[in-house]
């Protein structure tokens, strides 16, 4: 969560003058980071309030699709494993 506050923020990654020798864009926070205003848009609390809810509801599917998919590769590696030991 801190990531995600400080990218929020605009808190730069490094204590350095030197860029990065890559960006990342599609990680999560980048995706969040997107869903601000642009500093030449109009901006309300209206606007950073209706932000700030699109960007839960973003983290939230992606944590809630990341828990699916652990969820499901526990419950086949259970069910793999327990289907073996009963054949033997």
């Amino acid at each position: 969560m801190k990531a995600l506050d400080a990218v929020d923020n605009g808190i730069n990654r490094y204590d350095t003058d030197k860029l990065p020798r890559y960006i990342n864009n599609t990680r999560l926070s980048a995706r969040v980071g997107r869903l601000n205003p642009d500093w030449l848009e109009p901006n309300t609390p209206e606007i950073e309030n209706k932000a700030f809810s699109c960007a839960m509801e973003l983290a939230g599917r992606e944590f809630l699709d990341v828990r699916k998919i652990i969820n499901l590769l526990i419950f086949e590696t259970f069910f793999s494993t327990s289907l073996y030991v009963f054949t033997l």
